[in-house]
């Protein structure tokens, strides 16, 4: 029996016998996530519960199985679980996204024997784009920013957004400390052409201060500090 509101479609039959196998052998209630595809092509997520039916003795003769369409809560939570590590800005990794993933590199790069570089950027000249032309030039600027340091690194590398106009950059696996030269280069060349943001052509460079792990410090703290000293 599938109790609520109609679906338009129906759970996966291996799910549903599965969970009846489970409640039939003594189970007392058993819930199942899945993710099933309409007839129009869509997915929705739905929810399965099942409950044993029980005579006046206790014993099981029949289960009854709801199914519940939660498309809107799952959608709902990994919105917040997204707000909760990103930038609403730009999209980005916030700082602690970026510490999680300097841990995971760091955890590589102890086994691998290599290194990973921290670097703390700061647009030059951003405080006085945003109060002259305003926030909506100024936010313009920093999504356009964040897109062309996409273009500068590796899948593997982080990128993230500390606030305002500070981005952290966490490049993993290199060689040794000479090896994130290129990128602060091509970091330094993409963001020397001109952006164009709300009718402005904007012009501005980047400082960008780099720490090198172990080389300069051995957890997050101590190495974006340093970072931070290098690009002031």
């Amino acid at each position: 029996e599938v109790v609520g509101q109609a679906l338009p479609t129906i759970p996966p039959k291996e799910l549903v016998v599965t969970t009846m196998l489970r409640v039939l052998s003594g189970e007392n209630i058993v819930q199942e996530e899945t993710t099933r595809q309409t007839r129009d092509g869509s997915l929705i997520d739905i929810s399965i519960t099942v409950a044993p039916l029980r005579n006046r003795s206790g014993q099981i003769r029949g289960y009854l199985t709801i199914a519940a369409d939660i498309t809107e809560r799952k959608a709902a939570e990994q919105k917040l679980e997204f707000l909760a590590f990103h930038d609403t800005l730009t999209g980005l990794p916030n700082r602690l996204l970026a510490q999680d993933r300097f841990a995971q590199a760091i955890a590589f790069a102890d086994r691998a024997y290599n290194k990973v570089a921290l670097l703390q950027l700061d647009l030059d000249n951003f405080k006085t784009i945003n109060d002259s032309l305003g926030h909506a030039v100024g936010d313009r600027l920093l999504k356009e920013t964040a897109d062309r340091l996409g273009e500068c690194v590796r899948d593997t590398d982080t990128i993230s957004r500390q606030g305002g106009d500070e981005f952290l950059l966490v490049l993993p696996s290199l060689l040794d400390a000479d090896a994130a030269a290129p990128f602060l280069v091509k970091i330094m060349e993409h963001l020397q052409n001109p952006f164009h943001a709300e009718g402005h052509d904007l012009f501005t460079s980047a400082s960008i201060g780099i720490a090198i792990y172990p080389d300069d410090g051995g957890d997050f703290d101590s190495l974006l500090k340093k970072a931070d000293t290098a690009m002031y």
